[in-house]
């Protein structure tokens, strides 16, 4: 059996680059298909990160061998920011992809333990919570999310 840091690492950068081509796809349709203005510049740069940052995981990754478990939690604490800056970008908590947050506390417990999983809870409240006051509206659509004020306080707990 390979040891779990080969498991973990392996997995996580074939991951990282599915999400990336789904980001960028979700963008292209956001854009081109719906007529959203998104500030693609910033989306653009933060897709640069995750895909350069996952370069050199694998290039660390091909040179040293099995990486350590705070290398795993590392990345999916980037990867929590970093999707936490493209819903900035698109909405907010009004895009409907912003419930994909519990992937990254998920993917923390599951593969890395408790302790991971309840600190990725903990930043994805934060980031969430955040998004709630400051973010950028979605251009045109911005006045059809309007109406979801009963349910945008809903999500917060009713705070």
């Amino acid at each position: 059996m390979a040891p779990e840091g080969i498991l973990t690492l392996s997995w996580l950068i074939r991951l990282r680059w599915a999400a990336l081509a789904v980001y960028a796809g979700l963008l292209g349709l956001a854009v081109v298909a719906l007529g959203l203005e998104i500030p693609l510049a910033l989306c653009g740069s933060l897709l640069l990160v995750t895909a350069t940052s996952n370069l050199s995981l694998q290039a660390w990754w091909d040179a040293s061998g099995p990486g350590p478990r705070a290398l795993t939690g590392a990345v999916l604490v980037l990867d929590t920011l970093v999707f936490g800056g493209l819903l900035y970008a698109t909405g907010g908590p009004a895009n409907p992809c912003s419930a994909l947050f519990l992937v990254h506390v998920a993917l923390a417990a599951s593969v890395l333990g408790l302790r991971w999983g309840w600190a990725m809870a903990v930043l994805v409240a934060a980031v969430d919570g955040l998004l709630f006051p400051f973010h950028l509206p979605l251009g045109h659509l911005d006045h059809q999310m309007a109406d979801m004020g009963w349910h945008l306080w809903g999500m917060r707990g009713g705070l």
